[in-house]
């Protein structure tokens, strides 16, 4: 009795007819997906050829039919990996996973410096959500620096990455000045230091992000919004009153000394504590409001 192992013809056809197709398709450019969608039930229509051919070309002979399993499971095996390859391959998957391979980080430093018109009173700074130093000049002028760290082929091409985006954006109106910290070009990590003149009033925007704040002799007002990780530190000789807004009462950490008043929550309004501490005269004033941990020191 004669044994027919139904599968081994299919797998060689098959083998045979995906290494020209998918051969042909990448010279070719072809979107060979959709058409594999379409087409992927030939495989048991030649599995089911492969018998009709089999019982035709043996009439009258007592045949046993044997299904090659590890025949039909190689052939999806190698099927399925090669669509898989190539479909990689179409979406980019294999030319980002080559570039990530031969790519390193690299430090991208970017400076600016903006001097200061006549008649500005106050500058409102928004940080864009990412980690900013701040700091006080006696000069007039403000100074910008940012180091980047961009993952690319090349220092050119990172360079070319930080290009995309500028340091940061300007805007006056009447006595105002308005400036933006732009973020990341690459969305890799960004560390900026902003150095503002110490005798203009300050206001800065955080959105929750962190921010580090040395003020050596500030002569002017300064407030902070809703800033996330805040760490402030101040000279000893600073002539500030400090007052802070915060929703916990024990998020105010440092080495001043505080009068605090808490006004429970009532209706839709949270719980709030306010804070008061004075260093010299309090001339002029640092407003906190709503850190998420604020951690302020007077230096020695």
């Amino acid at each position: 009795m004669r044994q027919w192992r139904v599968g081994s013809l299919s797998m060689g056809l098959l083998l045979i007819g995906s290494g020209i197709g998918l051969l042909y398709a990448q010279f070719n450019r072809l979107a060979v997906m959709d058409l594999i969608v379409k087409w992927w039930p030939l495989i048991f229509i030649l599995l089911g050829a492969e018998i009709l051919l089999q019982t035709y070309l043996n009439k009258g002979e007592t045949i046993k039919i044997k299904y090659d399993v590890f025949s039909i499971f190689i052939v999806l095996i190698i099927v399925l990996t090669g669509l898989g390859l190539y479909s990689a391959g179409q979406v980019g998957l294999i030319d980002r996973a080559r570039t990530e391979l031969n790519s390193r980080d690299f430090a991208i430093q970017k400076n600016a410096e903006i001097a200061l018109e006549s008649g500005i009173t106050r500058i409102i700074l928004e940080t864009s959500n990412i980690p900013v130093k701040v700091e006080t000049t006696a000069s007039n002028s403000i100074l910008v620096h940012s180091t980047e760290q961009i993952r690319a082929t090349s220092s050119q091409e990172a360079n070319a990455m930080a290009a995309e985006n500028d340091l940061l954006w300007q805007k006056r109106s009447g006595n105002t000045l308005y400036l933006g910290l732009n973020g990341s070009s690459s969305g890799w990590s960004k560390n900026t230091t902003v150095v503002l003149p110490e005798n203009i009033n300050v206001e800065i925007d955080s959105h929750q992000s962190p921010l580090f704040l040395k003020l050596a002799s500030p002569k002017a007002n300064w407030t902070l919004n809703e800033p996330g990780d805040c760490s402030v530190q101040i000279a000893a000789h600073a002539d500030l009153l400090i007052n802070t807004i915060s929703r916990h009462a024990d998020n105010i950490g440092g080495n001043l000394a505080w009068s605090k008043a808490t006004t429970p929550s009532s209706g839709s309004r949270p719980e709030q504590t306010q804070a008061q501490s004075t260093l010299g005269n309090g001339t002029y004033k640092l407003n906190i409001i709503n850190a998420d941990e604020l951690d302020i020191n007077k230096l020695p």
